[in-house]
């Protein structure tokens, strides 16, 4: 597989010419170099991104579609670096007034994640709807397990693919060889709270189970969609909303067994 980056800065010239694989290449990967270091909120290099997306998508897809097996738009930290303007700041305590009572730090992260996860859902819209758009996460060290699946959640990343290290198989020191990495297909599985439901003692307990056993991790919102080749599905009564209680008749009705842990 060839992994191509294209620059699509606002600083970047758009000329790609010789950067363009060669037609014996049969399996391309795209990355798109945004460089987003600028306050989230600027329209102008909002509009540039957009352009330059615009660009490979009226002359570069057109020649590459049958070659081109997917696209990312970020690769780096799971602390996505932010520029904490006056109205970032603002935002953020209108957005804390709704989150769930976890730690200060954590809950910036998740912000910062949510804020980013709309940012590039609207950049895609300048894309083909048919090309997979991927997320490319590296560990952070001082972020736990339990806070790591909440945070690179589908709940939050839905519209995208997610790639990490100790979620799907995906290695830092391997971006040209292995970055679309399925997930490994376990039979058990942990089904994981909404976010209002989510506290600190029940990260910790999530966090624990996850250092007993590997586990598939499924959001309680797409338990439906994604059970499976699920055998057993984990869970913790307490974060167990009624939604969640209604999907999980279906999943035993369809032959899967509940582990509850209080």
């Amino acid at each position: 597989m060839n992994y191509i980056t294209l620059p699509c800065s606002p600083k970047s010239d758009l000329n790609w010419t010789q950067l363009l694989p060669n037609e014996e290449e049969k399996a391309l990967f795209w990355h798109f170099d945004l460089q987003i270091d600028f306050p989230l909120e600027e329209e102008l290099p909002f509009q540039e991104l957009s352009l330059a997306l615009s660009l490979f998508r009226e002359k570069v897809w057109p020649l590459y579609q049958e070659k081109t097996i997917g696209a990312s738009f970020y690769r780096g930290s799971e602390i996505i670096p932010f520029h904490w303007t006056a109205h970032q700041e603002n935002n953020w305590e209108e957005w804390k007034k709704e989150a769930p009572p976890l730690a200060e730090d954590h809950l910036r992260r998740l912000f910062v994640a949510d804020a980013f996860a709309y940012y590039w859902q609207k950049l895609a819209h300048a894309l083909p709807d048919e090309l997979p758009i991927h997320l490319l996460f590296e560990k952070a060290d001082n972020i736990s397990s339990a806070e790591r699946h909440h945070l690179l959640s589908k709940e939050r990343y839905e519209y995208f693919r997610v790639g990490a290290e100790d979620l799907v198989g995906w290695s830092s020191d391997r971006w040209n060889r292995t970055c679309i990495l399925p997930p490994e297909r376990l039979s058990q599985a942990l089904l994981f709270p909404e976010q209002k439901n989510l506290t600190p003692s029940l990260l910790q307990s999530i966090d624990r189970l996850l250092h007993q056993k590997p586990l598939r991790i499924i959001p309680e919102p797409f338990l439906n969609e994604e059970w499976d080749g699920v055998d057993e599905l984990y869970l913790f009564t307490e974060g167990l909303s009624p939604q969640g209680e209604r999907k999980l008749k279906g999943f035993t009705a369809a032959g899967g067994t509940i582990r509850p842990i209080a």
